[in-house]
């Protein structure tokens, strides 16, 4: 089945990330919050500080390029959580059900996390 969630696998590049915080790097994909996720790529940065000084996981299901995320850090008192977001290719039905499959990999922190959903009628909400 065809994806309705344009370049899924972060392959497609606009360019070639350098530093943290580049997700507009990624075809598609915006930074859907006031807090920044990073976009990983072979082609450039893959985070040398990934992990506690760890290197970044390897990139073994989809090929060259990944997301990460911070969920649930604590910066000067507040919550702070990362999002990453795309505009469907098209809508979806209501009735239809629909499937994501997405594979998750543990940098540092807890080692289980709630991933979630959030969807809009309107591709202008994001950032949210």
């Amino acid at each position: 089945p065809t994806s309705l969630i344009p370049n899924p696998s972060f392959e497609d590049t606009l360019c070639c990330p350098r530093s943290f915080d580049e997700v507009s790097c990624a075809e598609s994909w915006i930074q859907a919050s006031e807090a920044t996720s990073d976009y990983f790529n072979t082609c450039g940065f893959l985070g040398d500080t990934f992990s506690m000084g760890k290197p970044a996981p390897p990139t073994k299901f989809n090929g060259k390029g990944f997301v990460g995320f911070h969920d649930m850090s604590f910066r000067n008192g507040q919550i702070y959580k990362e999002y990453v977001g795309a505009c469907l290719s098209q809508s979806m039905k209501i009735g239809k059900e629909y499937k994501i499959d997405f594979y998750l990999a543990y940098g540092k922190g807890f080692e289980s996390v709630a991933i979630s959903l959030f969807a809009s009628v309107n591709c202008t909400d994001l950032p949210f």
